[in-house]
């Protein structure tokens, strides 16, 4: 099938749809096409701060957002720097309450409002590869294992890490660490048994535990070390896992009379920049630019705003203002994860406890754009 569009955007999550629904609020001529790549897996939740109340809004989803009845979160635990438990709670912010988000119910959302207001978004595909054709882009997409071709004026690359469509335009990855997740669920079976509604992270020599409820019955819980570290560790072989975790001082009480599902998950949370964040008919987007670290707990909320400001440098290509419009948006983004990589720095340099070890060392300096 051949499907034409002005602008096809490779992804369908929240920076692909807030990149649509804004361009949707401005430019409503403008035929829009997500590629919903369902093979994708996401963790099971994630945290969203307080201040995306503000981007929601601003993309016109607060509504059908708050109707979710999304787990509020109202604060973070850390046991970092000290043995000593530190509270940061949401109630003390203008914004008032986090909330803990399913992300494959968050992203439907999302993908919903975006149909709904006419944007089309085909699911089961993938992009495959592309060829420009005059002044447009011709996209080879693979839904099934049916090819179809999308004749389009120009791409928004959503794709997430992989990053397929900057990655065949030149765009290199500078991967400023290697940290990986290895993740598992814990279940209650007792009704009177409930998981705690906020996020805990604790240090540890190797790296750091985090832990958050994601319903009425389930507890989350992720190590996060780097690649080569994992293997030393053993980290994905359960009973390594669970032994790790027993030593933890207060991230082990969280999972204290739950069932453990017996199903480990490992994903890289590596952090990188692109070397280029557009070029010629194309921008990237969220985590296809750069990605976070998870202990930020900011990964959604700059997915949303890289969206919008990829929306608007979008829009100046409409407008024939494309060279200013995309030197702006990597002026802001560069600036952005400049401001990210400085105060990621300065948290992990906190920790002292174990500065000989590989892990908080590696973590002394950070790799700028």
């Amino acid at each position: 099938m051949t499907y034409t569009s002005d602008i096809t955007i490779i992804g369908a999550g929240p920076a692909a749809c807030a990149a649509a629904l804004t361009i949707k609020q401005h430019a409503p001529e403008l035929s829009i096409i997500l590629l919903h790549d369902n093979r994708r897996k996401h963790r099971a939740v994630e945290s969203l701060s307080p201040h995306a109340g503000s981007l929601l809004r601003r993309i016109g989803v607060w509504p059908q957002f708050l109707a979710k009845n999304f787990l509020p979160t109202y604060g973070t635990s850390a046991i970092w720097g000290s043995e000593v438990l530190h509270s940061n709670e949401f109630i003390y912010q203008t914004e008032g309450q986090g909330w803990h988000v399913d992300r494959e119910v968050f992203d439907r959302l999302l993908q919903d409002i975006a149909e709904a207001i006419g944007i089309t978004c085909l699911s089961n595909t993938q992009y495959i590869r592309h060829k420009d054709s005059n002044e447009q882009i011709q996209l080879i997409t693979k839904e099934k294992d049916i090819l179809n071709s999308i004749t389009t004026r120009f791409v928004i690359d959503a794709s997430g890490r992989n990053g397929a469509f900057a990655k065949r335009m030149g765009a290199e990855k500078q991967f400023i660490d290697h940290l990986i997740a290895v993740f598992g669920i814990f279940e209650s079976k007792n009704s009177n048994k409930k998981p705690d509604k906020s996020t805990l992270v604790e240090a540890v020599e190797n790296g750091w535990w985090y832990t958050a409820g994601t319903n009425q019955n389930q507890q989350a819980v992720a190590f996060m070390t780097d690649a080569d570290l994992s293997k030393k560790l053993n980290i994905l072989e359960q009973n390594s896992f669970l032994a790790y975790l027993e030593k933890t001082q207060e991230v082990k009480k969280r999972s204290l009379d739950l069932q453990f599902l017996g199903a480990l998950e490992a994903f890289s949370a590596a952090s990188f920049f692109l070397s280029k964040m557009g070029g010629k008919q194309w921008i990237a987007v969220g985590d296809a630019a750069y990605t976070l670290d998870p202990l930020s707990s900011n990964g959604i909320l700059k997915a949303l705003r890289s969206g919008i400001l990829g929306a608007y440098a979008t829009l100046d290509f409409f407008k024939g203002k494309w060279e200013s419009g995309l030197e702006k948006y990597e002026k802001l983004t560069f600036a952005e994860h400049d401001a990210y990589l400085k105060t990621r720095e300065e948290f992990y340099k906190e920790e002292k406890r174990w500065s000989t070890a590989s892990f908080w060392q590696r973590r002394g300096h950070a790799l700028k754009p």
